[in-house]
């Protein structure tokens, strides 16, 4: 959550048009909107198709070379955290390969299990690229937590029902959870008992964890460091971080991943954060809550690692998908 807005670059096959459209929001915001397929400034057919001698076949327009390639990039990618709780037929439909589900609070609880136990056997698969034209089931994954920005609102007592459905929903993970010192509509002192606590929860019930940390790095790594257990995994979402942060989280007890959103990997800092993180534990994802614009977001995140870390993107999208089944499968 909470991320900047972003182009597609060139080299994502989008058009530029569309890639002013395309962005990566934090919760609960939305402006323009973003096709998985944009659509080209010109529809034109090639200037061969005029007039063609025998024998002579015109070249598909730009805009369904673009739809080919973006259709066969979600065949194979993973949003790692994406919001859109009432979107998963959209999500479905839209050809995306697997999606972890996050949570703000519990009011979202229920329906993101509800997604995860739905598709448990999916998920508990180790996640393989198709082969070219087979029909695979979207992969569902699911996290329950409270984010920093609403742990005021919640009911009392939400940390044992959280534990409770923990117990119940063995394809939940936690999530999403942290710190943000620049949104303190909840008070600092409640935001680290929160995230304390939701640290714990994991760790006794062995899930990952999926982290949000604004401008609370530091207080963020001396936590984790002084606790005497951690959860198996760490994802650190729409990670905004220096590469020097990255490694010093990197030597923690927990494999610790870090997720880039298209906002995040368009900040200045984020391509030597990228180029930090080893390639088995980087990701990719939406951060958003409007199914429609999801995988486009997705898309434009996976072709801007690909440009820091000099992949294609189609070794980007394979790479982060196996990544990100690494994670949730611990």
């Amino acid at each position: 959550l909470g991320c900047t807005r972003g182009a597609v670059p060139a080299a994502a096959g989008m058009c530029a048009d569309a890639a002013a459209a395309s962005t990566a929001h934090g919760a609960g915001s939305s402006t323009g909107a973003a096709s998985a397929t944009p659509a080209c400034a010109s529809t034109s057919q090639d200037k061969a198709s005029e007039g063609n001698g025998v024998g002579v076949e015109a070249e598909p327009p730009a805009m369904e070379v673009a739809a080919a390639e973006n259709a066969r990039l979600l065949s194979t990618l993973f949003d790692s955290h994406c919001h859109a709780t009432d979107g998963l037929e959209a999500l479905r439909a839209s050809g995306l390969r697997a999606v972890c589900m996050v949570s703000t609070g519990e009011d979202e609880w229920e329906r993101v299990a509800a997604h995860a136990r739905g598709n448990a056997h999916a998920a508990a698969q180790t996640l393989q690229v198709a082969e070219e034209g087979a029909q695979r089931e979207m992969s569902v994954f699911g996290g329950v937590g409270v984010h920093p920005w609403f742990v005021h609102a919640q009911r009392p007592s939400w940390a044992a029902r959280l534990e409770a459905l923990l117990s119940t929903a063995p394809a939940c993970i936690v999530g999403e959870i942290g710190l943000d010192r620049a949104r303190l509509e909840t008070p600092w002192p409640a935001q680290m008992d929160a995230f304390a606590e939701q640290i714990r929860i994991a760790a006794r019930h062995q899930r990952p964890a999926v982290l949000h940390c604004v401008r609370a790095q530091g207080v963020l790594v001396d936590f984790l460091r002084a606790e005497p257990t951690l959860p198996p995994v760490l994802v650190m979402h729409a990670y905004g971080g220096s590469a020097e942060t990255a490694r010093e989280l990197l030597k923690l007890k927990s494999r610790v991943y870090f997720g880039f959103t298209a906002g995040a990997a368009h900040l200045r800092r984020a391509p030597a954060a990228i180029a930090a993180v080893p390639a088995d534990r980087l990701l990719v994802e939406s951060d958003l809550h409007e199914a429609a614009r999801a995988p486009a977001a997705t898309l434009e995140a996976c072709h801007l690692i690909a440009q820091h870390r000099g992949w294609s993107p189609e070794m980007t999208a394979l790479r982060t998908a196996e990544n990100a089944a690494q994670a949730f499968n611990c």
